[in-house]
């Protein structure tokens, strides 16, 4: 996660976005890392879980962005209006098979919501591209935070979207795990 929000960061320079999309916002530190590095930014943030989405609003107003950041208890984007110059998501990614193999630190700790992707890992990418393609600003972003495996099959699904441009960022230990996707030149 630490290497979406740098990429990013990046991706931005000096020139923040004004409105951000956070799906599957959790605890809202990806959000609220952002709204922090980006003053006259504000952002929404989505989850699932109700109870999630309370954390996420006490945790942006410790974190003293709670007045530019709103949370919103839907599946995905459903509901969600206007539109947004970034779009950003580290959904539910891992194979609903793998899930009783992993790490008990992870399965035991981690919501099943959070982890379980369905049974390729790509039911979240799916639902989200189909949802967010009219909340994209022209020119805006969409970065995705992926599986180490799954670079080129999210790609795939943009291209099926009619995305003009998606590409994947390593992580630092060198494995795909960013993909960015833009509806322009950009």
């Amino acid at each position: 996660t630490e290497t979406l929000i740098e990429i990013v960061l990046r991706h931005y320079g000096d020139h923040p976005p004004r409105r951000i999309l956070d799906i599957g916002t959790g605890t809202g530190c990806i959000l609220i890392a952002l709204l922090h590095e980006w003053p006259t930014t504000i952002g929404v943030g989505t989850d699932l879980a109700p109870g999630a989405v309370t954390v996420a609003a006490r945790n942006a107003v410790r974190h003293g962005v709670g007045d530019r950041a709103s949370f919103v208890e839907t599946c995905w984007a459903r509901g969600v209006v206007g539109s947004f110059d970034l779009i950003l998501s580290n959904p539910p990614y891992i194979r609903s098979d793998v899930i009783p193999n992993l790490a008990p630190n992870v399965k035991n700790y981690d919501p099943i919501l959070a982890l379980d992707g369905g049974e390729d890992g790509l039911d979240a990418y799916r639902a989200i591209l189909t949802e967010t393609k009219p909340l994209l600003e022209p020119g805006g972003t969409i970065f995705f935070e992926s599986g180490f495996d799954q670079g080129d099959s999210v790609q795939r699904l943009v291209a099926k979207q009619g995305s003009t441009r998606a590409c994947v960022h390593p992580d630092l230990g060198g494995n795909p795990r960013v993909v960015e996707i833009s509806n322009g030149d950009k």
